[in-house]
């Protein structure tokens, strides 16, 4: 058996309303995100404050380049454009940004967004999430405690992988810097059905959802396993290669 210490990362699947009791179990402090802070005005900073604002989200972002500035207020109307420096601390406590129940911080400098970090959470702020374009400073960011980093690289190294990929699998996700992934198996036509249980996989490798047509199944030992369905299996990227040869078996 498998035991849950301090400090360890998890990584859970389910639906909504089931991960939010989940969620309310682990976490004595469960709140619904009011609101957020944005620091960088680029492309993601942009798109980031929209939905957010679709979600209900008041959101302050703060950008530096005046011109952007007031192509962000004429486009984002639920949003309070400051323009400024994320990294001016007057500008942060003048306008609370340690209150915020989440920071995103999203300029194209890896340097910025860490003293960007480190300066909100020192203001307060318990949640922060990061973008880091190089996957070495990733390891660094959450060693001095920023809660999560998003790397534009792995969502480009899962591209590249995909189009390597045999067509019934898919990488979905690349977990801590690519040491683990989350895999998409198609079951092609004229699989043998086979119960979970009995579905040869690496030791390090676990079936944690299989969707078939429009069902979504959460899968144990006696679940069977038929051709057309989904799997979304979870590994270590030292097993994939081992996983992709019991897939076509």
């Amino acid at each position: 058996s498998t035991t849950i210490e301090t400090d360890d990362k998890v990584v859970f699947m389910g639906t909504g309303p089931a991960l939010d009791l989940l969620a309310a179990s682990f976490f004595r402090n469960v709140n619904k995100i009011r609101t957020a802070a944005v620091i960088g005005g680029g492309s993601v900073g942009s798109m980031l404050a929209q939905q957010l604002e679709e979600a209900e989200i008041r959101v302050k972002l703060i950008e530096h380049d005046r011109k952007r500035c007031v192509f962000l207020a004429d486009n984002l109307k639920g949003s309070l454009i400051l323009h400024g420096d994320g990294t001016d601390l007057e500008l942060l406590e003048g306008e609370s940004i340690g209150e915020c129940d989440v920071t995103v911080c999203v300029t194209n400098n890896d340097e910025k967004n860490l003293l960007c970090s480190l300066l909100v959470k020192q203001l307060g702020c318990e949640r922060i999430i990061t973008r880091v374009g190089n996957l070495r400073n990733s390891m660094l960011f959450e060693r001095v405690g920023i809660d999560v980093v998003v790397s534009p690289r792995d969502s480009a190294m899962r591209e590249l992988l995909n189009r390597l990929q045999a067509k019934d699998v898919n990488i979905l996700a690349l977990v801590e810097g690519g040491q683990g992934e989350v895999l998409r198996l198609n079951l092609p036509e004229g699989f043998a059905t086979v119960l979970v249980r009995d579905f040869v996989l690496p030791a390090r490798a676990i079936i944690g959802l299989v969707k078939r047509g429009r069902n979504v199944i959460f899968p144990h030992g006696d679940t069977p396993l038929e051709a057309g369905d989904q799997l979304i299996v979870f590994t270590m990227a030292s097993d994939a290669e081992a996983i992709k040869k019991a897939f076509t078996r």
